[in-house]
Protein backbone atom coordinates (compact mmCIF):
# COMPACT_ATOMS: atom_id res chain seq x y z
CA UNK A 1 0.00 0.00 0.00
CA UNK A 2 1.19 3.47 -1.23
CA UNK A 3 0.44 6.70 1.39
CA UNK A 4 -1.46 8.97 -0.65
CA UNK A 5 -1.40 12.76 -0.22
CA UNK A 6 -3.69 12.92 2.80
CA UNK A 7 -1.33 10.47 4.93
CA UNK A 8 1.76 12.75 4.11
CA UNK A 9 0.00 15.96 5.18
CA UNK A 10 -0.89 13.80 8.22
CA UNK A 11 2.11 12.76 8.77
CA UNK A 12 3.55 16.42 8.39
CA UNK A 13 1.09 17.44 11.33
CA UNK A 14 2.44 14.40 13.52
CA UNK A 15 5.89 15.92 12.97
CA UNK A 16 4.77 19.50 13.83
CA UNK A 17 3.01 17.85 17.25
CA UNK A 18 5.94 16.01 18.16
CA UNK A 19 8.07 18.62 17.61
CA UNK A 20 5.83 21.37 19.89
CA UNK A 21 5.70 18.28 22.45
CA UNK A 22 8.99 18.07 22.97
CA UNK A 23 10.35 21.93 22.63
CA UNK A 24 7.64 22.36 25.58
CA UNK A 25 8.38 19.46 27.60
CA UNK A 26 12.09 20.06 27.44
CA UNK A 27 11.29 23.87 28.37
CA UNK A 28 9.55 23.23 31.24
CA UNK A 29 11.20 20.07 32.94
CA UNK A 30 14.23 22.15 32.34
CA UNK A 31 13.35 24.32 34.86
CA UNK A 32 14.83 24.07 38.25
CA UNK A 33 12.39 22.38 40.96
CA UNK A 34 13.04 23.46 44.48
CA UNK A 35 12.74 21.46 47.86
CA UNK A 36 10.50 24.00 49.16
CA UNK A 37 10.37 23.12 52.82
CA UNK A 38 14.13 22.64 53.37
CA UNK A 39 14.47 26.19 51.25
CA UNK A 40 12.31 27.96 53.54
CA UNK A 41 13.82 26.68 56.37
CA UNK A 42 16.80 27.59 55.29
CA UNK A 43 15.71 31.33 54.39
CA UNK A 44 13.95 31.55 57.78
CA UNK A 45 17.01 30.17 59.62
CA UNK A 46 18.93 32.77 58.01
CA UNK A 47 16.32 35.71 57.97
CA UNK A 48 16.77 35.05 62.06
CA UNK A 49 20.32 35.01 62.41
CA UNK A 50 20.65 38.60 60.45
CA UNK A 51 22.65 36.58 57.98
CA UNK A 52 21.94 39.32 54.81
CA UNK A 53 24.73 37.58 53.40
CA UNK A 54 23.73 34.21 53.90
CA UNK A 55 19.63 35.06 52.58
CA UNK A 56 21.57 36.35 49.55
CA UNK A 57 23.40 32.86 48.64
CA UNK A 58 20.60 31.16 49.40
CA UNK A 59 18.52 33.36 46.90
CA UNK A 60 21.38 33.16 44.33
CA UNK A 61 21.51 29.49 44.90
CA UNK A 62 17.71 28.92 43.63
CA UNK A 63 19.00 30.17 40.11
CA UNK A 64 16.62 30.53 37.73
CA UNK A 65 13.79 28.52 39.47
CA UNK A 66 10.58 30.61 39.28
CA UNK A 67 10.17 29.72 43.13
CA UNK A 68 13.99 31.52 43.47
CA UNK A 69 12.79 34.38 41.25
CA UNK A 70 9.30 34.33 43.43
CA UNK A 71 11.39 34.33 46.96
CA UNK A 72 14.21 36.80 45.45
CA UNK A 73 10.70 39.36 44.77
CA UNK A 74 9.06 38.27 48.10
CA UNK A 75 12.28 39.43 49.76
CA UNK A 76 13.51 42.69 47.86
CA UNK A 77 9.75 43.44 48.08
CA UNK A 78 10.49 45.21 51.73
CA UNK A 79 13.39 46.99 50.25
CA UNK A 80 10.47 49.04 47.95
CA UNK A 81 13.15 48.83 44.94
CA UNK A 82 10.13 49.97 41.89
CA UNK A 83 12.58 47.79 39.37
CA UNK A 84 11.82 44.39 40.71
CA UNK A 85 9.16 42.59 39.38
CA UNK A 86 6.67 42.05 42.24
CA UNK A 87 5.54 38.96 43.54
CA UNK A 88 1.85 39.02 42.03
CA UNK A 89 3.51 39.84 38.05
CA UNK A 90 6.26 36.72 38.64
CA UNK A 91 3.28 34.56 39.33
CA UNK A 92 1.42 36.09 36.18
CA UNK A 93 4.10 35.51 34.05
CA UNK A 94 4.80 31.62 35.78
CA UNK A 95 1.41 31.12 34.96
CA UNK A 96 1.76 32.06 31.48
CA UNK A 97 4.80 30.57 30.61
CA UNK A 98 4.65 27.31 31.70
CA UNK A 99 0.87 26.59 30.78
CA UNK A 100 1.35 28.64 27.44
CA UNK A 101 1.30 26.07 24.64
CA UNK A 102 -1.08 23.62 26.65
CA UNK A 103 -3.85 24.93 24.34
CA UNK A 104 -2.30 24.17 21.23
CA UNK A 105 -1.47 20.32 22.59
CA UNK A 106 -5.09 20.04 23.34
CA UNK A 107 -6.20 21.19 20.00
CA UNK A 108 -3.64 18.63 18.37
CA UNK A 109 -5.37 16.12 20.36
CA UNK A 110 -8.42 16.80 18.36
CA UNK A 111 -7.24 17.51 15.26
CA UNK A 112 -4.99 14.05 15.29
CA UNK A 113 -8.33 12.11 16.13
CA UNK A 114 -10.47 14.03 13.50
CA UNK A 115 -7.71 13.90 11.30
CA UNK A 116 -8.17 9.70 11.21
CA UNK A 117 -11.36 9.77 10.92
CA UNK A 118 -11.53 12.37 7.93
CA UNK A 119 -8.71 10.13 6.14
CA UNK A 120 -10.81 6.79 6.65
CA UNK A 121 -14.13 9.00 5.24
CA UNK A 122 -12.12 10.21 2.34
CA UNK A 123 -10.72 6.50 1.47
CA UNK A 124 -13.97 5.40 1.25
CA UNK A 125 -15.41 8.11 -0.60
CA UNK A 126 -12.94 7.47 -3.20
CA UNK A 127 -13.45 4.02 -3.49
CA UNK A 128 -16.35 4.41 -6.14
CA UNK A 129 -14.39 7.30 -7.61
CA UNK A 130 -11.17 6.14 -8.37
CA UNK A 131 -9.75 4.10 -11.39
CA UNK A 132 -9.04 0.77 -10.53
CA UNK A 133 -7.05 -0.35 -13.98
CA UNK A 134 -7.58 -4.22 -14.14
CA UNK A 135 -6.76 -4.69 -10.75
CA UNK A 136 -10.25 -3.30 -10.08
CA UNK A 137 -11.64 -6.61 -11.72
CA UNK A 138 -10.40 -8.50 -9.01
CA UNK A 139 -13.34 -9.37 -6.54
CA UNK A 140 -12.58 -7.08 -3.43
CA UNK A 141 -9.35 -5.30 -4.42
CA UNK A 142 -10.79 -2.12 -4.21
CA UNK A 143 -12.28 -2.08 -1.04
CA UNK A 144 -8.97 -3.74 0.55
CA UNK A 145 -6.87 -0.86 -0.73
CA UNK A 146 -9.50 1.54 0.74
CA UNK A 147 -9.84 -0.07 3.79
CA UNK A 148 -5.55 -0.08 3.99
CA UNK A 149 -5.55 3.56 3.48
CA UNK A 150 -8.66 4.14 6.35
CA UNK A 151 -6.33 2.01 8.61
CA UNK A 152 -3.30 4.02 7.94
CA UNK A 153 -5.20 7.04 8.45
CA UNK A 154 -6.53 5.83 11.26
CA UNK A 155 -3.32 5.07 13.15
CA UNK A 156 -1.72 8.44 12.24
CA UNK A 157 -4.24 9.88 14.07
CA UNK A 158 -4.53 8.24 16.79
CA UNK A 159 -0.84 8.19 16.83
CA UNK A 160 -0.83 12.07 16.88
CA UNK A 161 -3.81 11.94 19.73
CA UNK A 162 -1.66 9.86 21.74
CA UNK A 163 1.48 11.88 21.57
CA UNK A 164 0.18 15.65 22.26
CA UNK A 165 -2.21 13.89 24.91
CA UNK A 166 0.78 12.22 26.79
CA UNK A 167 2.76 15.54 26.33
CA UNK A 168 -0.35 17.85 27.82
CA UNK A 169 -1.14 15.93 30.89
CA UNK A 170 2.77 15.35 31.79
CA UNK A 171 3.11 19.61 31.30
CA UNK A 172 -0.28 20.50 32.96
CA UNK A 173 1.24 18.18 35.74
CA UNK A 174 4.34 19.48 36.34
CA UNK A 175 3.00 23.09 35.56
CA UNK A 176 0.84 22.51 38.66
CA UNK A 177 3.85 21.57 40.49
CA UNK A 178 5.91 24.51 40.04
CA UNK A 179 3.11 26.69 40.49
CA UNK A 180 2.34 25.68 43.73
CA UNK A 181 5.66 25.93 44.75
CA UNK A 182 5.85 29.68 44.09
CA UNK A 183 2.38 29.95 45.77
CA UNK A 184 3.94 28.47 48.78
CA UNK A 185 7.23 30.72 48.99
CA UNK A 186 4.93 33.86 48.42
CA UNK A 187 2.52 33.05 51.34
CA UNK A 188 5.27 31.80 53.47
CA UNK A 189 7.05 34.82 53.19
CA UNK A 190 4.58 37.63 52.72
CA UNK A 191 3.11 35.99 56.15
CA UNK A 192 6.68 36.56 57.45
CA UNK A 193 7.42 40.51 56.39
CA UNK A 194 3.44 40.84 57.90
Amino acid sequence: MSLSAYHYVQLLLAFAVLCVAILRLRQVFGLKKLDVGSFLRSLERRQRAGDEDGVGRLLEGAGDSWAGRVARAAVKAGEGDPEEPTVDELLSDQRYETSRHLLTLRVAVSLGSMSGLLGALLEYLHLPAARHSLLGLMPGLPEKRALEGATIAVGIGVAIAIVAGLALRSLRRRAKALYADSLEIAARLEKDAE
